[in-house]
């Protein structure tokens, strides 16, 4: 009986051995896992695969993406357009495309020049040997003190500006007029648009009207005569208008 137990379980080993399809069984069998050398060598492998399939990025010695301009760094509609010789902000130098505050005094020196612009679109010359300090007044949003000096304003239609002296105040609705302080006097010219110009103790302002004809006028301590073009040229008003393209429409 013993001897045929033997024979049958041979038999059935020889079986196994020979038959080629035979599977493990799939379930719950463990997974064997690399270990050492192996497993490292299948990690290393997966990071190279990695690599590969990740999409190349510009940079090194090759092209860069341009990186996308914040609102910070966007360019402030108050600023310097030109800016030539001595020329300070607020006693500190001032520089092509700074930023000018709401309240800030510019001067320039025998040899300076510069154009800012308080809204889009204008373009404000500043004259040599000026002086002139930004604010607001109870009448305008943007009101530019002259002390000294000259400014030629370039103004898209709807801005609530002026420019102040001691003796006369010049308003607009959108226009290009010329101020310049004398040592007794203030010379404003209308080139084109409307004027609403204030002297003394008038109460209301008398209003210049130009369809660049460039009504003139020279204001004294107790009167007004009319006055001729002075100082600013068709030639000059050409060159500034360059820095900014919409005052050409002006």
């Amino acid at each position: 009986m013993r001897r045929i137990f033997v024979a049958a379980a041979c038999l059935a080993f020889v079986a196994c051995e020979e038959n080629t399809d035979f599977q493990p069984p799939v379930g719950d069998a463990p997974v064997a896992t690399p270990v050492g050398d192996a497993a490292a060598a299948d990690t290393a492998g997966a990071a190279s695969a990695g690599d590969a399939a990740a999409p190349a990025t510009p940079g090194g010695d090759g092209d860069q993406a341009a990186a996308p301009t914040s609102p910070s760094e966007e360019k402030s509609p108050r600023r310097f357009l030109e800016v030539k010789g001595t020329v300070t902000i607020d006693d500190k130098p001032a520089a092509l495309d700074m930023a000018i505050p709401e309240k800030a005094v510019i001067v320039t020196g025998d040899d300076g020049h510069a154009v800012i612009a308080v809204v889009a679109g204008s373009l404000i010359e500043v004259r040599a040997k000026s002086r002139v300090e930004l604010g607001s007044s109870e009448r305008k949003t943007h009101s530019l003190k002259l002390l000294a000096g000259a400014l030629w304003s370039f103004l898209p239609a709807g801005t609530s500006y002026e420019v102040q002296t001691e003796n006369a105040v010049a308003g607009v609705r959108g226009t290009i007029f010329f101020v310049e302080k004398a040592a007794k006097s203030t010379y404003v010219c209308d080139c084109n648009g409307e004027v609403e110009l204030l002297t003394g103790k008038v109460k209301k302002p008398v209003l210049f009207k130009s369809n660049h004809q460039h009504n003139s006028v020279r204001v004294f301590p107790k009167q007004s005569v009319k006055a001729k073009r002075e100082n600013h040229t068709d030639a000059e008003m050409t060159a500034l208008v360059k820095l900014v393209p919409e005052a050409a429409q002006l």
